[in-house]
């Protein structure tokens, strides 16, 4: 006699069964998280990795997350802070001309009035 082999899909890494469905199979559904992965005896849950971790790309268990550190020596992050810097110099500038300027035509041609007026 011949050994009746089961027509329902095999679940891989990061998926769970969904037994949900009134049929006699189930089908495999994706765990939401890319920190949540699955145990390969274990497919009807999907874990949580800790928070310093963070799920293999196939979902097979955790790794630890690497920080990345930025430095003020580094030309990217220099021009950051210039950029950031100046834009805060222009906001000033801005709000100090409309401030000391409140009564003259120029501040008074916006079509709202200002805070500090």
């Amino acid at each position: 006699m011949a050994e009746i082999q089961s027509q329902c899909s095999k679940c891989g890494p990061g998926q769970v069964l969904d037994t949900s469905s009134t049929t006699c199979c189930y089908d495999c559904v994706n765990c939401n998280n890319y920190s949540q992965y699955t145990l390969v005896d274990d497919l009807q849950t999907c874990y949580n990795c800790t928070q310093e971790q963070r799920a293999f790309s196939n979902k097979s268990g955790c790794e630890d997350i690497i920080p990345v550190h930025l430095y003020y020596t580094s030309p990217i992050e220099f021009s950051i802070l210039v950029f950031s810097c100046l834009g805060i110099v222009c906001v000033s500038v801005t709000y100090w001309y409309m401030f000391v300027y409140t009564y003259t035509p120029i501040a008074r041609a916006q079509d709202e009035p200002t805070c500090c007026s």
